[in-house]
């Protein structure tokens, strides 16, 4: 039967429609629902699986017009004689990480999602809906600097967590980091010129944006991994981007002694710190570190952001400005579209204002301490060909081999084994793999197969 082929996942984000025409097509293409077989009605399919009936009027549609289902008036849909068009599916022994769904994979080691397990999703549902009941709040444009109530909770809770000084004039709202960087980018180059100075293991999407802005990027790191203020003075820069909670090459967060060297780098020199806080607030073995932001404010631009803390796919993210920055944005911001949902914002902010926000990050910072204890404990397997590092604020462990190895030919096999792990452009013969988003019986098994996989390599 039709049914037996047909698997949809409504959490999915792909559209259900999609997922009922690639099934059918699918099938087709493999001999499992042969030509001529008719296909239950519209209404009939919907009323089995539960789907609105434009769902597959959209599915259907798609087969008709692709050839693989003829309507026949007066009769019904019925499948095509697709072997004479010599339509055949292709199946591939190496999976590819751009085209594949996430439903491909069955080990995602890439931090790229949240473990549902460990997000109340059923709350921030509730919010949503409160939100989208309060018609008068929805039925307009948003403020391009970001909805007040927002920015005056985060002005609260940003304090609370992480010691930021800001004021809710003093913050911009925006669809993540990305975003926030390309609005500043636009004004720092009259303020500060157009060299920047990052970490050398660093926000990889930051420096697209730099390099789509047209600025100079140099690395400015050292190998004790911290930054080394007289390269910063050498190279020119004016501008700094780091991340101070947590460096993602030795997982450290940078010592108050060399935040402060910094912040007198940046006075002595007329220079601005873009203080990229990812996750700052998840530290659990420790107490986390203030903010550097909180220290000097006319020499720091901070930016925080949610994806780890509610959902990645809730893109809010949101920068303190310096006054300098702040002066030019005010006169120009009318020019800015805001890139963040409205009813995402004010959904936000209320979650936010009732307490939820901060009783996820206690919640959070258990579990995640949890998590990384069982994973640094499954990979103790390895420990003896590679050294492991906790990279804490990024939810991560590096894995740096002890002696040379293929990573094309690792990577190659992780992926014909449905594992995706976490490889960068600068990384020295290491990579990494992530327990944000994936259940502690799944990181036991995956990291199993790692674990034989890389004896394989290096024996």
């Amino acid at each position: 039967m039709l049914y037996d082929y047909i698997n949809l996942d409504k959490e999915q984000k792909e559209p259900l429609y999609i997922q009922l025409y690639s099934n059918i097509k699918l099938n087709i293409q493999n001999g499992n629902i042969q030509a001529g077989s008719k296909l239950p009605s519209i209404r009939k399919l919907s009323a089995d699986l539960n789907i609105s009936k434009t769902t597959i009027e959209n599915a259907y549609s798609q087969l008709c017009a692709e050839g693989y289902i003829t309507n026949r008036p007066q009769s019904g849909f019925y499948t095509a004689d697709v072997a004479a068009n010599n339509i055949k599916s292709t199946y591939l022994p190496h999976i590819s990480e751009t085209n594949s769904s996430s439903a491909e994979w069955k080990y995602d080691f890439t931090g790229k999602s949240v473990d549902i397990g460990d997000i109340s999703l059923k709350l921030w549902k509730k919010y949503i809906r409160y939100i989208i009941n309060c018609d008068y709040l929805i039925t307009s444009y948003g403020d391009p600097q970001g909805e007040q109530r927002l920015r005056q909770a985060l002005s609260k809770y940003s304090y609370s967590v992480r010691g930021v000084t800001a004021d809710c004039g003093e913050i911009v709202i925006g669809a993540g980091t990305q975003p926030l960087l390309y609005i500043l980018c636009g004004m720092l180059r009259q303020h500060y010129g157009n060299i920047i100075a990052v970490e050398s293991y660093g926000f990889s999407y930051a420096e697209r944006v730099f390099a789509d802005c047209n600025y100079s990027v140099v690395k400015a790191e050292t190998e004790r991994s911290s930054i080394d203020v007289d390269f910063l003075k050498n190279t020119g820069a004016r501008i700094l981007l780091i991340n101070p909670s947590g460096n993602l090459q030795s997982g450290k967060a940078l010592k108050v002694s060399k935040r402060n060297e910094l912040l007198r780098w940046a006075e002595e020199n007329d220079a601005i710190i873009i203080e990229d806080d990812y996750n700052g607030e998840l530290k659990y073995s420790s107490k986390p570190i203030p903010a550097m932001q909180g220290s000097n404010k006319n020499r720091v631009v901070y930016i925080g952001s949610f994806s780890k803390l509610l959902l990645p796919s809730v893109r809010i993210g949101y920068m303190v400005l310096s006054p300098e920055l702040l002066g030019y944005y005010t006169a120009n911001k009318e020019k800015y579209n805001q890139t963040a949902s409205k009813m995402e914002q004010l959904a936000l902010a209320k979650y936010i204002s009732d307490g939820q926000m901060e009783r996820s990050l206690r919640r959070l910072r258990k579990i995640y301490k949890d998590k990384s204890e069982f994973t640094l404990k499954q990979l103790k397997q390895i420990s003896k060909f590679a050294k492991l590092t906790l990279l804490e604020t990024s939810l991560s462990v590096n894995i740096k081999f002890n002696n040379p190895v293929d990573l094309v030919k690792l990577k190659k096999l992780l992926y014909e084994n449905k594992i995706k792990a976490i490889f960068r452009d600068n990384d020295d013969n290491s990579f990494s793999i992530s327990f944000s988003g994936i259940e502690k019986s799944n990181i036991e098994k995956g990291i199993s197969i790692i674990g034989e996989i890389i004896k394989n390599l290096t024996s």
